[in-house]
């Protein structure tokens, strides 16, 4: 499973190197998800989240979820997040 998660976050840090806004998740247990570099949400659920961040789109399962946004690129998705997901747009 950690293999799994390096993997993804290596991807993730390729992609970010080459968009001008690095995107960065910095992740505060399974609490918190804090998103820098997105670029809208594309769903919204108590369960569900889906982040836009350019050539990635990130998945966050779980259960009370909510999204409080800092800026235009930068926000936080906080409940009990039980699976994250990376996928390419």
């Amino acid at each position: 499973m950690a293999r799994k998660i390096k993997e993804k976050m290596n991807h993730i840090s390729d992609t970010a190197k080459s968009t001008l806004n690095p995107l960065t998740v910095d992740l505060l247990s399974n609490k918190e998800a804090l998103i820098n570099g997105c670029r809208g949400i594309i769903e919204y659920s108590d369960c569900d989240v889906k982040v836009n961040c350019g050539s990635l789109i990130i998945a966050f399962e779980g259960s009370d979820l909510s999204i409080k946004a800092l800026s235009v690129e930068e926000i936080t998705v906080k409940g009990e997040i039980l699976k994250i997901e990376f996928s390419n747009c």
